[in-house]
């Protein structure tokens, strides 16, 4: 019999086993409204200082976006917002302004500024918490803008004040409940409740989900190396429910892919572990991103991916 399935590669993903302990936790999550208002300069009739702060002020909001769990406001929403009320950033956290801000829904504002000594930059950036008035984080560096590390340098510090206000937050959903699920992981990744992405975690970071009433949810940690642990929780009674995400297990070796007829292959592998359940994903090209499962999660060490097309390269 001609070999008719002409190129095959192996991607063979596991499916790890998180570690639940307790029992309790929304059919609809609220993210945080976030603001992030423009930098203010010790100079405003330098220009370069004001083109380098409203960049500053970019970045920050762009990396912000990223984030599910907060709602970023967007820069023209936010000129409109400074606009129709005069605010001014050093008064940002009196009773009226406050008021003005909570009337919008707003949750948290990053502000910063950018002051000069000796030819370098000193920029500060805090998360003011509305809900209390109060400067809850904040992070400062100083950096040379003419040297060739100072981008370098304002990545780690936006980085650093974007893991500090996560850290702060603590992935508090803005309601009250009485029921939850607190996610933990040990490595970061990228967390979904309910077939959505809610938050992207650091390594050792926890998140809260507030649950409105009692039943199942499904959660899913997607890892940095692309590996998915998936989590299935009944929630029963009042309280909060903890769930960590460890690292999965690393793909398993000496997998091995034999063609016993035209239009299917036998997949095994090497078992990499007790209690570890696996699952096999194809796709017609090299995207593991858009790869579909086939089949149920295996406990075993091999399975056969029937009906395929004949004369198409495969990628497992």
């Amino acid at each position: 019999m001609t070999r008719l399935i002409n190129s095959i590669v192996l991607m063979v993903v596991c499916l790890g086993t998180g570690l639940v302990r307790g029992l309790y936790a929304q059919d609809a999550l609220k993210p945080f409204r976030m603001a992030v208002f423009p930098f203010e300069v010790a100079d405003p009739s330098d220009k370069t200082l004001v083109s380098d702060a409203r960049t500053i002020t970019n970045i920050v909001r762009t990396n912000l976006v990223q984030y599910p769990q907060y709602e970023v406001m967007t820069r023209q929403d936010i000129d409109k917002l400074i606009e129709e009320n005069q605010f001014q950033i050093s008064s940002l956290s009196s009773n009226e302004n406050l008021s003005k801000l909570k009337m919008k829904n707003i949750n948290y504002l990053a502000v910063g500024d950018i002051n000069i000594m000796r030819r370098r930059y000193i920029i500060t950036m805090s998360l003011l918490d509305i809900s209390t008035g109060q400067y809850v984080y904040s992070e400062r560096n100083a950096m040379d803008p003419d040297d060739p590390a100072f981008d370098t340098d304002l990545d780690q510090l936006t980085d650093l004040f974007i893991r500090g206000v996560g850290k702060v937050i603590g992935g508090k959903a803005t309601f009250d409940s009485e029921l939850g699920i607190r996610v933990t992981t040990g490595t970061g990744g990228t967390l979904s409740f309910q077939g959505k992405e809610i938050a992207k975690l650091f390594a050792d970071e926890s998140y809260l989900i507030s649950i409105r009433k009692p039943d199942a949810y499904l959660l899913k940690m997607r890892f940095g190396n692309g590996h998915e642990t998936t989590r299935s929780v009944t929630i029963t009674s009042r309280g909060v429910i903890d769930v960590q995400f460890g690292m999965p297990p690393a793909k398993p070796e000496y997998v091995r892919v034999d063609t016993p007829d035209a239009d299917s292959v036998q997949v095994s592998w090497k078992d990499a572990g007790v209690g570890i359940t696996y699952a096999v994903y194809y796709n017609t090209k090299d995207d593991p991103t858009t790869a579909q499962v086939y089949g149920n999660p295996l406990s075993g060490t091999s399975t056969k991916v029937e009906n395929l097309e004949v004369n198409k390269k495969y990628y497992f």
